[in-house]
């Protein structure tokens, strides 16, 4: 089964001579620098300063990409483009790296062509101040290395006879605070908090609903539940070194990554290649031992987890099947995803047929459509030719007794 799905990574070196005399008072200038990789084009982008009083002191950078005969244009697709930023010092290593992410679907790719989008980077007068250390004979080298992770839908390619003209520039800057001494220190602070501990799976206290934790000592398979009133007697414990903190929609977790131990982060690892990216790429998520899944259900996360440990579905309703099937379909799990397509064909009937129908077209998934398709024919008593006509349809035509 495939979920058209690639990771495409690059590295960019923008290196911008007399620096000294680029960032003066009155200018404003933008360096860039283009390289293509595979189907993309990416293209990396510095500007001096800022246009405002608040932002005239602080170099602003972007990373951009537009895919190869721009056929990106009108595709639907759910992409990520990661990247963070170094600056090389003289010994040609990298220093004060930040990240930063953008979801690039196919309502907002538009944009890509039309808006420069930069965020704030480091403040002038620190690189002036170690310029002994940053700045040999008066060059600035920024690093982009860049991830860019396509979750793709059906595509179909458009063919241009001219390609499109390149984006204007204006410029959106948005109010991104973000310094290297920050992210340092939001490292630290996240260290610091208060989780409660279950071997190798630690829980924040949540004030808003009680989670199940999973304990990830494969030898030991019971379910523990963690909630409000036990986790106020807890002490909290400190994070080891081994641990990456894993933030969901309502919760933050702690979870193990010792290498030959079987730990749910090695299980996500394993089943991901997305998650062995934001492991082993010199990203953000690799500099803060920090995954946001803020837009990830907790519940479906902890039905993840279940599933990695015990090979089966904890919750194999219609609908939550759906939510399991869409994570797996983002983070790369085809086995995963191949497990939830039978299930959601199981619970087929002639009222979620439609929906499901939709559902498998959207992500372009063949081996799901295979099943809807079968599961169509035994609901309905039809032969196979029958469901090309309704490919078409908003809604059944024919009646169903249940």
């Amino acid at each position: 089964m495939s979920c058209n799905s690639e990771i495409t990574e690059t590295s960019i070196d923008l290196v911008i001579k007399d620096f000294s005399s680029v960032i003066g008072p009155n200018s404003h200038g933008r360096y860039e620098k283009e390289k293509r990789c595979g189907h993309y084009i990416f293209c990396v982008s510095m500007i001096s300063r800022g246009f405002d009083l608040v932002n005239k002191d602080y170099m602003f950078i972007n990373v951009n990409e537009t895919r190869n005969s721009e056929l990106s244009m009108s595709l639907s697709t759910f992409d990520i483009l990661r990247w963070t930023v170094s600056v090389i010092d003289v010994n040609g290593i990298g220093k004060y790296f930040v990240s930063s992410h953008r979801v690039v679907d196919f309502l907002s790719r538009r944009d890509v062509f039309y808006r420069f989008y930069a965020e704030k980077y480091l403040k002038l007068s620190f690189l002036l101040e170690h310029a002994d250390e940053l700045l040999l004979e008066d060059v600035l080298t920024l690093r982009f290395d860049i991830s860019y992770i396509s979750c793709a839908g059906r595509k179909e390619e458009l063919k241009y006879e001219q390609p499109l003209r390149k984006w204007e520039e204006i410029f959106n800057l948005p109010t991104n605070e973000l310094l290297p001494i920050d992210l340092i220190k939001e490292n630290e602070d996240r260290q610091s908090e208060s989780l409660l501990g279950n071997r190798n799976v630690e829980i924040e206290k949540n004030n808003i609903i009680s989670h199940f934790a999973l304990d990830t000592s494969f030898e030991n398979n019971d379910r523990n539940t963690v909630n409000n009133e036990s986790s106020s007697k807890e002490s909290g414990c400190k994070v080891d070194e081994n641990d990456w903190t894993i933030r969901t929609n309502t919760a933050k977790f702690a979870i193990s990554l010792i290498k030959s131990k079987d730990t749910y982060g090695n299980k996500l690892i394993s089943a991901s290649p997305i998650f062995k990216c934001m492991t082993n790429i010199d990203m953000k998520e690799k500099h803060t031992k920090y995954i946001d899944l803020s837009h990830i259900e907790t519940k479906i996360f902890f039905d993840l987890l279940y599933y990695l440990q015990n090979g089966i579905l904890s919750n194999d309703s219609y609908c939550n099947v759906k939510k399991l099937y869409a994570l797996a379909h983002m983070y790369m799990m085809e086995e995963l995803q191949h497990v939830c397509a039978v299930y959601i064909a199981r619970s087929l009937n002639c009222d979620n047929f439609s929906d499901a129908k939709s559902f498998a077209d959207f992500y372009a998934d063949e081996y799901l459509i295979g099943l809807v398709k079968s599961r169509y024919c035994e609901i309905f008593g039809v032969v196979n030719n029958s469901f090309e006509e309704q490919q078409n349809e908003d809604r059944l035509d024919s009646d169903c007794y249940v």
